[in-house]
Parts: structure tokens; sequence; C-alpha cells
């Protein structure tokens, strides 16, 4: 099997033959069969896999990770833990580390944000939240603890592919099935979850299956009666060869067309923010606030500019660092150097670690995070290597990271650097 072949494997939709595959790239990297890109100083711990929404497994993205040069990679995916022990078994054979987290959506009107836009493009009073650094071993607790919320999450989903098929309907255009063309293209049988983003991808499936490529502009203008749709977009979604197409179509789409049949979450989907923080806690894992910041423009097409949290973050952060918030996180990728050093002062100032990452989702993305090497960042590193420490370090019987408040930036910087040492030496040790 040549290497091509052998990445080909490693995003194979059966778990056993992935497992094999990433086997046999480690094998070939320990004997130099195969070279991966020299190690940068980049990390990555926002990778999201086929058990939320991307076009990538674990193997795959742990290995892709490898060959960018990337130090770490970790998994985050929206509403599902599915993906950890396949993210840390793909990480120990082919020699990289990682970490592994949970996205979800929670509410924060008991923080005094419920009329607010926080970082969530589509709601008010829901913020995305990230359970970082949760321990393997406690994977039976989490998956119990998601199914309720991914139960809650299908049900609006359902009732989403209805409404949008009204519409279709009013376009002339035939309606979606959840379960062959929602359900099927997802890893929820084995235990992902489904997302907004499933839903608009078999609509992009449909649209391209059903209309030539020069067609397809003239289609979403026409018919779905779309029209800011930029210049770049329209090049991408008209071009045969383009091998992203239906994932470009999907951010036009998610910017555009969603609205129109997005139905807002309840409480039963979206916990109470204490209610996060309270079980994160329980499984050892660092309840962290993701940054999202106003925004210019999106990296993946698919966000509108518009304006979240920067306005009121300065009261924001001691609010949620005050309710238990361990962790702050940015992306380097998104947000302005501007914007990126005002959260870095927060951070220090509230002794909280910075945890950064890219969210991919996309087949477009790449998986190096060069952002990450310019000046003023360098400690990002040890960051996601804390994670990488923190996790082994409890899967093995000791304490993990324990970041109270009040704490003193030396005390939460010596902390960092003692599980990022940890972190290092337990990839050299598998």
């Amino acid at each position: 099997m040549n290497t091509t072949e052998l990445f080909t494997e490693l995003n194979n939709s059966s778990l056993e033959v992935r497992l094999s595959a990433v086997r046999e790239l480690g094998r070939r990297i320990k004997s130099k069969e195969i070279t991966m890109a020299k190690e940068t100083s980049q990390t990555n711990n926002h990778i999201h896999t086929m058990f939320s929404f991307c076009p990538h497994y674990p193997t795959t993205a742990a290995a892709l990770s490898k060959k960018a040069g990337l130090q770490t990679c970790g998994s985050a995916d929206h509403d599902s833990y599915a993906a950890a022990p396949e993210m840390k078994e793909a990480g120990r054979q082919i020699g990289i580390g990682t970490t592994v987290a949970v996205e979800l959506r929670v509410d924060f009107s008991e923080f005094g944000f419920g009329d607010r836009k926080i970082n969530n493009p589509d709601s008010l009073g829901i913020a995305y939240v990230i359970a970082h650094g949760i321990p393997v071993i406690h994977a039976d607790r989490v998956n119990k603890w998601l199914k309720p919320i991914n139960l809650a999450r299908n049900l609006r989903n359902q009732r989403m592919v209805g409404d949008l098929n009204s519409m279709l309907a009013g376009f002339g255009i035939k309606p979606l099935d959840f379960e062959r063309d929602v359900w099927a293209a997802s890893e929820a049988r084995n235990g992902g979850s489904i997302t907004e983003r499933h839903i608009l991808y078999a609509l992009s499936k449909r649209i391209l299956d059903e209309n030539q490529p020069e067609k397809v502009v003239d289609y979403l203008t026409d018919k779905l009666r779309l029209r800011s749709i930029s210049p770049k977009l329209q090049k991408y979604v008209t071009d045969p060869t383009n091998p992203h197409r239906v994932y470009d179509l999907l951010g036009v789409l998610k910017s555009e067309f969603l609205p129109g049949f997005y139905i807002q979450p309840n409480t039963a989907e979206c916990i109470p923010g204490s209610e996060f923080l309270r079980f994160t806690r329980s499984v050892d894992g660092i309840p962290t606030y993701a940054i999202l910041g106003n925004i210019a423009e999106s990296p993946t097409g698919d966000k509108k500019a518009e304006k979240f949290e920067d306005e009121y973050i300065d009261t924001l952060v001691p609010t949620l660092v005050d309710a238990g918030f361990l962790g702050l996180a940015y992306m380097l990728t998104r947000n302005t150097r501007e914007q990126a050093l005002r959260y870095k002062a927060l951070a220090q100032k509230y002794s909280r670690p910075e945890i950064n990452g890219v969210d991919i989702n996309s087949s477009r993305q790449t998986f190096e995070c060069k952002e990450l090497e310019q000046p003023g960042f360098e400690h990002l590193a040890d960051s996601a290597w804390m994670l990488v420490g923190h996790e082994y370090e409890v899967c093995n019987g000791r304490a993990g990271v324990s970041f109270e408040k009040g704490i003193s930036l030396a005390t939460r910087d010596k902390q960092i650097k003692h599980y990022a040492d940890i972190g290092r030496r337990s990839v050299h040790e598998a």
C-alpha cells in the first residue's frame, strides 16, 4: 500500500480499518519509510472531526496535523466526545501530542447575558463553551451526559428539515429526507452529533448534483433568492474542478440561507452554564469560554461581518471567572492581532490559561497554524502541551491542573509549564 492509499484508509468509515492504517503509518514513521514535516511551534486544540462536522476522522486529523508539523492536535466536537479514544490512540501511534474536548452551547441567562449576542451568531443569550482536557477514563460518563442533549438537538434538527422542506416546496425543489440525507451523512450511529451543517451539506449536495456548474449561481439567486454571494465564492461554487465545492456552497448557505429555517434551541439542548461548569469539573475537564470577537471577514465564508462580545468583554470575562470558568480560548487565525493582544491581557489579568486553536470543519482548510508563530504568542504551545499533560496525569491516577480563582499569574505560568513538561515527556513514553 503506497502512502496515498494509506492516508485514504485513515479516513475509512470503518474504525477497525482506520486504526489499522494509523498503526501502519506509525510503523512507517518510526522506520523512516515516511518522513513527516519538521516539527514547528504550531499547535491546534480545536479540530472538529467527522463526529460533529468535518470531512476528517480523528485518525486523519492527527495524521494531517503531524504532516503539517504541528506539535499537538486536539479534537473538539460539538455535543460529542466520540472522537476522543480514536484521537488519543492515533497520537500514540504516530507520535504527536493529543488532547480532547467537547464544544457545547449553553444558556448564559444566569450570568446576566440572556439578552445579549455573545459568541453565537444564531442566538441571543446562548454561548459556545468548551470542556477542554477531559481524560478518556471518563468517556462513559461524558457520553451518558451528552445523550439527552443530542436527543433534544435531533428533535430540533428534524423540525428544521421540515421547515426547510416547506421553503423548498415553494421554490419547486424536492424535499430532503432526514434519515436518508442528513442522519446517514453523520456519525450519529457511533456517538456523533448532527448539526445545522449536516442539513446544509445535504442541501448543498442536492444543488450540485442537480445543476451544471455554470448554473449554480443562477440557481442560488433565482431559486433561493440569495443576493450577497461574493465574487470569490461565486467562482468557487461554479468551478467543476474545485474539490471543495460542497463545503464552499455550504458556507454560502450557512451565512445567507440558514436563518430562513433555523429554529432556536431550548434549554434541554442548551443547558445552564452552571450545569456545564459543574459537570466539566466533575470529569476533570477545564471549562473554557471561547471568545469570538467582532468579525470583519470569516476565514471559511460561513459567518457574516458582525459584532459580538468585544464591546462588553471587560465585564464578561470577570463575570465568567467568578462563575468558575478556568480557561479562555481565542483563535489567532480568526481574530486580529489587536483583538488577540486584548484577550491575552485579560487572561493574564485574571490568571486564566489561554487555549488557542482553529475550528477546522471544511476540506478547504489547512492544518498549518502559522499565526501561532507570531511574536507575543509563543506561550500558546505550552498551553497546548499543558492539556496533554493534564489528561495524562489524570489517566494515570494523579492530580491534574487546578486553576482556581485568585491565583497569581506566576502560579498560573508555573502550573502550565509543569504540565506542559509532563505532556511532552508523555509522547516519548508512548
